[in-house]
């Protein structure tokens, strides 16, 4: 699981420039303090195991993937919807995030990274945006979820 966060993690720190943190994070709702915006957080979720001939497994490892953006931006919907008027990349809405991401992760079987062990690569789900908040500093996140499944040989 720590090698697909990685490999994850360093295609969008290379593909979509604009993004300004990406890291492996422990909750989806409980983003790090230094979270910048627009963000991505990458977070385990459940790996099943089927057991097939000569004593290999058939592994589904499932990922989350989060993009975060401010809710302090100043045009209502903006999180969602975007702000790039004013903003230009750093102000992309969730949708086109969530859209952007999809094109890099769907399919994509890291070959360079992994040669020919994952046989299949697709995003399942993306979630509705949801808002959270910190009510210590105040601020206000709207965030959107992205379900990752990977099978491959183990």
């Amino acid at each position: 699981m720590n090698d697909l966060i990685e490999a994850i993690k360093a295609d969008l720190v290379a593909n979509l420039p604009y993004l300004k943190w990406v890291e492996a994070i422990d909750n989806e709702l409980l983003p790090p303090d230094g979270v910048e915006f627009p963000g991505v957080g990458i977070k385990d979720g459940d790996e099943s195991f089927q057991s097939l001939p000569s004593k290999r497994d058939l592994d589904q490892p499932t990922l989350l993937v989060v993009a975060y953006q401010s809710l302090t931006l100043a045009t209502p919907g903006a999180a969602i919807m975007g702000e790039t008027a004013s903003l230009g990349d750093a102000g992309k809405g969730l949708i086109e995030i969530a859209k952007e991401i999809r094109a890099r992760l769907n399919d994509n079987r890291f070959t360079t990274a992994f040669g020919e062990t994952i046989l299949w690569a697709h995003i399942d789900a993306i979630a509705a945006s949801e808002t959270i908040g910190n009510e210590e500093t105040g601020l206000l996140i709207q965030l959107k979820r992205i379900t990752v499944t990977y099978r491959r040989f183990s």
